[in-house]
């Protein structure tokens, strides 16, 4: 997770259930993520990505 933007791994340390799916995410998954996290405009738009992983399934 390291090229990750901070927000997002600020926000995703603070959602376990977030921070569960990302882990079981495949490498090219988890990437794809990372890609949305970093063309993210805003906190609320950051938020707003952790938060439907948290809640996919």
């Amino acid at each position: 997770m390291t090229d990750a933007p901070i927000g997002f791994l600020m926000a995703i340390s603070q959602n376990q259930s977030a921070m569960d799916r990302y882990s079981a995410l495949s490498k090219p998954q988890r990437q794809e993520l990372i890609d949305r996290a970093k063309r993210a405009s805003s906190r609320r738009e950051m938020q707003q990505i952790v938060d439907s992983l948290a809640h996919e399934g």
